[in-house]
């Protein structure tokens, strides 16, 4: 694994306490060419919204998962209770198709 620049280990910890907002407050009013601070800037912000992203993506697939067990499970409940029904529907359909 290769070393953290020291530079860029003093701006991440200047970053993280200054947080999202307050970086994104200095990078605003920053120059037409940014320094590597700037520009450091701008890498540590996306790495902060990879990373909610990846959050967020994590959180919607659990989510997706429990939402398709509760389907399948309420199909199940649903071919059980309706299990009489069914056979009757499908004896008159037969009888209707043998006449």
């Amino acid at each position: 694994m290769a070393h953290e620049d020291p530079r860029h280990a003093a701006w991440r910890s200047e970053f993280e306490s200054l947080g999202e907002e307050g970086v994104r407050m200095m990078d605003s009013g920053s120059q037409a060419v940014p320094d590597d601070r700037i520009r450091f800037s701008r890498v540590w912000l996306k790495e902060r919204d990879d990373s909610r992203r990846s959050a967020r993506d994590d959180k919607t697939h659990s989510l997706a998962k429990w939402a398709n067990y509760i389907a399948v499970t309420a199909l199940l409940i649903a071919a059980i209770a309706a299990h009489k029904e069914i056979k009757w529907l499908i004896s008159s359909v037969m009888s209707w198709l043998s006449s």
